[in-house]
């Protein structure tokens, strides 16, 4: 019994054609295209194997960004903060201490006249972001009479709500802590707007204070109809900010 295969090629034009094809060569044919089948079944399974994997890589990567990116900023604060402490007055933070004199007797101590409300620094320093605003591009000049400063930044709505009504707030502190009684001079502390606006202030220091007294800038964004403060961050030292 013959192990090839006939196979008639017939056209109404030409010749009737046969071609004999061994069995070998069918089941080889066969095999390869089944063997080209399951090569694509698994390069479709690895692919999708691989391509979920990336995609988790991906979810942990952002999220290990996300996390660095966090203690960056708890970095910042805590720089701040000991920034703060080591430019505060001492002034403010002694305390009475026993004093004996030479006959061992306790020297007498006179309590002082008044006493300073104690400074909460979380407060203080705490940063506020509500996501409804923000500002960008903040820069801080001293005005030409060095007697203060003029701020200027873009304030950016994020509210998906509609036009965003508010006011700007703009506080300078002292290095103990205490606000610093300004005269700020801008036509646009009060807003309201679309998508953003480029604000411009000048803060006008009082007589006895030079711009080096200042330690702080805090520039806060309120909201006007529940004066709820959207958006507030402190700039300390103030010297590593102003140009």
């Amino acid at each position: 019994m013959s192990d090839k295969f006939s196979v008639l090629l017939m056209r109404d034009d030409q010749h009737v054609r046969r071609l004999r094809i061994s069995s070998r060569w069918i089941k080889f044919g066969i095999f390869f295209m089944v063997t080209v089948f399951l090569l694509a079944l698994g390069g479709l399974y690895m692919g999708y194997t691989f391509w979920t994997k990336n995609k988790e890589l991906a979810a942990e990567r952002d999220s290990l960004v996300y996390q660095l990116n966090k203690m960056e900023v708890d970095l910042a604060d805590l720089q701040e903060f000991e920034k703060f402490l080591e430019s505060y007055d001492p002034e403010l933070l002694e305390a009475m201490a026993a004093a004996v004199d030479a006959n061992g007797e306790e020297a007498h101590v006179e309590e002082p006249l008044e006493e300073t409300e104690p400074v909460d620094l979380n407060a203080l320093l705490a940063d506020v972001d509500q996501g409804r605003a923000t500002y960008e591009n903040l820069s801080l000049t001293p005005r030409a009479a060095d007697d203060g400063l003029v701020v200027s930044f873009d304030l950016h709505n994020q509210s998906d709500s509609g036009p965003l009504a508010g006011n700007m707030e703009i506080e300078l502190l002292g290095s103990d802590g205490q606000e610093i009684e300004t005269e700020v001079i801008s036509d646009e502390l009060q807003f309201q707007i679309e998508n953003y606006k480029t604000m411009d202030a000048e803060v006008v220091l009082p007589g006895d204070v030079v711009l080096e007294d200042v330690f702080a800038l805090r520039l806060s964004i309120v909201d006007t109809d529940s004066g709820e403060v959207l958006h507030s961050r402190v700039y300390s030292p103030l010297s590593d900010f102003v140009s």
